[in-house]
């Protein structure tokens, strides 16, 4: 995905902030994948301003529709007190 090479500067110019926009973009038309790297780019900090609700909620949309982050959701300090 674009966001992916965005984000690791593969074959493009390294930017979160486009990287973070190319997966919000992904996210609300439905994309598992990036609604799970938006989350962690939430949790992260990475592009966006660190935002625990946010992580949360993208995390916990891409698990709800089957992505691996199950197995991460639980460990994430964005999921305390949640």
């Amino acid at each position: 995905s674009l966001g992916l090479l965005t984000q690791y500067g593969r074959g493009v110019t390294l930017d979160y902030a486009a990287a973070a926009d190319l997966y919000r973009r992904a996210a609300e038309r439905g994309h598992v994948r990036g609604q799970y790297a938006l989350g962690r780019m939430f949790e992260r900090g990475d592009g966006v301003a660190p935002n625990g609700a946010s992580a949360a909620f993208w995390i916990r949309e891409a698990a709800n529709r089957g992505s691996a982050a199950e197995n991460h959701a639980p460990q994430s300090p964005c999921w305390a007190n949640r």
